[in-house]
């Protein structure tokens, strides 16, 4: 039996090859687009004032220049709305798009500016950072100690000191200066066996701290000695933690530390540990691997673990930030940045750990436009412009800080921000670099 086989019509063979040139070219243009998406995600926020408590809301921190909350979108004559958005990556472009309450006064006009940095770091300035709590100083022929409530208190004499048990020469010298900003406490009790409060014990390989006639244990030897020295507690027998009571906390690794358990990596803030949710956050934030820490599971396992650290967690207390432009040190506590001007109060809240490099080009380096009558559907009026950030890239920190100036009175109701980057060859060598390091960086340092 024989197949015979024909030819198509010319027609239809026409036809075939181009169809299958439109599939071909549809299937390249997708990919193409696909590519581009994976390469170039633009990133976009916004923030609902009608549900401003919204979990899905993602600017965060409505504000005027004051610090006073704006999240009901009510702004004030020449008022300024500031907004947080965090974005990991180097983009182009920003889009800004407001729209207006229906009764709300029209708007015509208003501007916008940007800034970058770490989140802390727009933090506003408060004191001189003073010493740890705990640390025993020595200034010519006196000695110190800094009591749990920040105050400096003073031995009466090298005798007392002695007489409680320290060693005098393990005492960190310091000069008039250095102590300058840290208040005066008074005296303290000169009783051989009564450690001041806020005192470090070390007994039978574990170290305590003395509070309110209690000892709080350390949750181990590590975490005592990231901070502070071994000689800065006072050897004691076990006899002597036998006849006090004991209390039931206990005393982690310090704020600000990152510490690696199991698969991932956390983040030490206060006295909560909090999982950090990926390489990118971990990087954004500027850590160091150098710095990670591993950790046993009772090390971490001492308070239930803390909402997870994502884009646009705000560093915690105790972090260290060095500014690289003026080679200036800060302390993040109490939503405060805290100039640090000593370097020995530097040593003691730094321990072992890198600070976290910011810039302080940060604070006066913006970007900007002007915003203009845009058309809204839903709203009374709608504004919106274009930023290009491409100046803010060299800038350490994946916090934006997105500030809209109007000139008259009025309700927001709702507004968008888009993070976006241009397709070109510098930007596409850029992205492929940032996808290579980040696969080969580790997510936990190697033991």
């Amino acid at each position: 039996m024989t197949t015979s086989y024909h030819s198509l019509p010319k027609l239809w063979k026409q036809l075939f090859l181009l169809g299958r040139f439109v599939l071909m070219s549809i299937f390249l243009i997708g990919g193409a687009f696909f590519s581009f998406s994976v390469l170039f995600p633009p990133q976009s926020f916004f923030f609902d004032f009608h549900n401003s408590k919204a979990q899905n809301n993602t600017l965060v921190r409505p504000r005027n220049l004051a610090g006073e909350s704006r999240d009901n979108g009510r702004i004030a004559q020449q008022e300024t709305l500031v907004v947080n958005a965090s974005a990991f990556g180097e983009y182009s472009t920003l889009d800004i798009f407001l729209t207006g309450e229906d009764d709300a006064e029209p708007l015509t006009n208003g501007a916008v500016s940007v800034r970058r940095s770490q989140q802390a770091f727009f933090y506003p300035e408060g004191d001189p950072a003073p010493f740890p709590d705990g640390s025993l100083l020595r200034e010519g022929e006196r000695f110190y100690h800094v009591a749990p409530n920040g105050t400096l208190k003073q031995f009466p004499s090298e005798d007392a000191v002695r007489n409680i048990g320290y060693d005098p020469s393990t005492f960190l010298p310091v000069s008039p200066e250095d102590i300058r900003f840290q208040r005066n406490g008074g005296t303290i009790s000169s009783a051989s066996n009564v450690p001041p409060e806020g005192a470090f014990i070390r007994s039978d390989g574990t170290y305590y701290r003395w509070n309110n006639g209690k000892l709080i244990p350390f949750v181990s030897p590590a975490a005592f000695l990231a901070r502070f020295p071994d000689s800065w507690a006072l050897p004691k027998d076990i006899s002597f933690v036998n006849e006090r009571a004991l209390s039931d906390e206990w005393i982690g690794f310090p704020s600000g530390s990152a510490l690696a358990w199991g698969n991932g990596a956390f983040l030490m803030d206060g006295k909560i540990p909090r999982a950090i949710l990926g390489v990118d956050i971990f990087l954004s934030l500027g850590y160091s691997w150098k710095d990670v820490v591993s950790v046993s599971d009772e090390e971490i396992s001492l308070e239930q673990k803390g909402k997870p650290v994502d884009f646009g967690t705000p560093h915690p207390n105790e972090t260290v930030f060095l500014d690289t432009k003026e080679n200036t040190y800060y302390l993040v506590l109490e939503g405060k940045k805290r100039e640090i001007r000593s370097e020995k109060i530097r040593t003691l809240w730094l321990g072992n750990r890198d600070p976290i490099p910011v810039s302080s080009n940060s604070l006066t380096s913006t970007a900007s436009c002007q915003l203009l009558e845009d058309i809204s559907p839903f709203s009374s009026y709608a504004l919106s412009c274009s930023i290009p950030i491409e100046s803010l890239d060299s800038l350490p920190g994946d916090t934006y800080e997105i500030a809209v100036s109007l000139p008259k009175e009025t309700n927001i109701r709702r507004m968008d921000a888009s993070f976006k980057t241009t397709v070109n060859q510098n930007n596409l060598f850029l992205r492929l670099s940032q996808l290579k390091n980040r696969a080969l960086s580790r997510y936990l340092p190697t033991p």
